[in-house]
């Protein structure tokens, strides 16, 4: 922000979906569990559909000095302090309205639905100037929020892209110098909080969560493809929420609810948890995060370390619904002979997107379906005796 005066009663940081001070059905972001210092960088949560619809006009105020891409928020009555806090997701979102995201000093109508717990209250971006930015009813894969590294004595809490009664709680300055390269600056990473689509190597019941990490313009560090955990400088706590339907399902005691964390091909049991079997939730506390946790039921002869290889791991394409084409990435752990196929929902095969010997590492590939009809398609990579499906939706 400009030398214009930001309340610095802003108490949050906003990732994935849900907090005490932010705790909306519809997760949309993530908040500043306590401190008075906090900075915010809301991401975009899922069905923001079902927060009260508002319409405030104002001069949008950008904060610079706590938050890398800069925190947005609204002065609706011209006394130069933020009134509401803005939700246009993360720092890259560009929507296909054409519209653009304001400048600092901008006077703007913004139309979203209202986030009333926190401070100050927060607005999930609907309508920018009367240009539509993201569609109300819905679900967005992005949501998250800034995880920085500056002394504020705050912790920034991120929720849960649909449940804000999961959350990561990451301390001030958990976020250390040489994490990351933001030009030396002791800043930010965007972090999201979300079920996960696929769990690499889990053949269990249970209910999968992933934690994903991305620097400031979009590249993903951990999460995904990036199957190795991270270390912060200060333990970061993360709750689970279950639910006795899932423990039902799996066939086992609550007493025996655990976390399982993966990290670089195996599964193994998460260090220091929880269970509050009140509040049905499980409790993971430790200096490293894991791209992968799921929370299950101990069979007799427990979890402990389940070696789980893992050869091959695809990512959900992105983005998903698209419109013609797609970014799809897979992850190989060493130089194979692999085919990448895509299928219509009548098992037809539709094209080969990538076929051949690939080495080591992460690759992305781009799907055009410029000449096929909506739908629903499937996507295949096969590697071996290994094959990975998923599914995309084409939405012309």
């Amino acid at each position: 922000m400009k030398t214009r005066t930001l309340i610095t009663a802003i108490a949050f940081i906003l990732l994935v979906g849900g907090m005490t001070a932010f705790a909306q059905p519809g997760g949309c972001g993530g908040g500043n569990n306590h401190g008075n210092n906090g900075h915010g960088g809301m991401g975009m949560g899922g069905s923001c559909d079902s927060l009260q619809e508002v319409t405030k006009s104002g001069i949008v105020m950008i904060d610079t000095a706590n938050c890398f891409m800069g925190q947005y928020f609204l002065d609706t009555d011209g006394d130069a302090k933020a009134d509401y806090q803005l939700n246009f997701g993360p720092p890259w979102y560009k929507p296909s309205s054409g519209a653009v995201r304001p400048s600092d000093g901008d006077s703007v109508t913004v139309t979203g639905g209202l986030m009333t717990n926190m401070t100050p209250e927060g607005i999930c971006v609907w309508e920018l100037n009367g240009k539509t930015w993201r569609d109300s009813t819905h679900t967005w894969g992005w949501s998250g929020g800034w995880v920085g590294g500056m002394h504020r004595g705050d912790t920034t809490r991120i929720y849960h892209h649909r449940d804000s009664t999961s959350w990561c709680d990451f301390p001030d300055s958990s976020w250390g110098m040489g994490m990351g390269h933001h030009g030396g600056r002791r800043d930010s990473v965007y972090c999201r909080f979300d079920d996960a689509d696929s769990l690499p190597g889990w053949h269990r019941g249970g209910h999968g969560f992933t934690v994903e990490v991305y620097e400031a313009r979009g590249s993903r560090m951990m999460g995904g493809m990036h199957s190795r955990s991270m270390s912060f400088d200060k333990n970061v706590r993360i709750r689970f929420h279950y639910t006795d339907e899932e423990i039902g399902r799996m066939g086992g005691r609550e007493s025996d609810v655990v976390v399982m964390c993966y990290n670089n091909g195996q599964w193994k049991s998460a260090p220091n948890q929880s269970l509050d079997t009140d509040a049905n939730v499980v409790t993971v506390t430790s200096s490293k995060v894991y791209p992968f946790y799921v929370v299950t039921v101990a069979t007799p002869t427990g979890l402990g370390e389940v070696a789980t290889p893992g050869t091959v791991q695809l990512d959900q394409n992105y983005p998903n619904p698209f419109n013609p084409s797609t970014s799809i990435r897979f992850y190989l752990d060493k130089q194979s002979n692999i085919r990448l196929l895509v299928f219509d929902a009548l098992g037809r095969q539709v094209s080969v997107v990538a076929q051949g010997v690939y080495t080591e590492g992460e690759h992305q590939v781009v799907f055009n379906a410029a000449g096929l009809p909506s739908g629903v398609y499937l996507y295949r990579l096969i590697n071996g005796n290994e094959i990975i499906t998923r599914r995309m939706v084409l939405n012309k």
